[in-house]
């Protein structure tokens, strides 16, 4: 017992680690064709996005000015106030 967890008396055997060397990666590959390929991707759904967003920012402006027709009060009910 006594061991902690870094020192456990198990050893595992055939592990194989693969690395890059820093030198060898290259910080931006393709990185043009990247977009163009979102872009591409953006443009095929757009059909199936957009109706949705369109429906949902017309209804959000019509509840929201219904709500701020409602809310106003009738000057008809404040006639007779003195």
């Amino acid at each position: 017992m006594g061991h902690s967890f870094g020192e456990l008396p198990i050893r595992i055997r055939r592990i194989l680690m693969y690395t890059l060397s820093p030198y060898e990666q290259v910080t931006w590959p393709n990185a043009l064709e990247s977009i163009i390929g979102i872009i591409k991707r953006g443009a095929y759904n757009l059909p199936m996005v957009a109706p949705p967003f369109i429906f949902t920012a017309f209804f959000m402006n019509w509840a929201e000015n219904e709500n701020n027709r409602l809310k106003r009060k009738c000057p008809k009910q404040y006639e007779n106030d003195q």
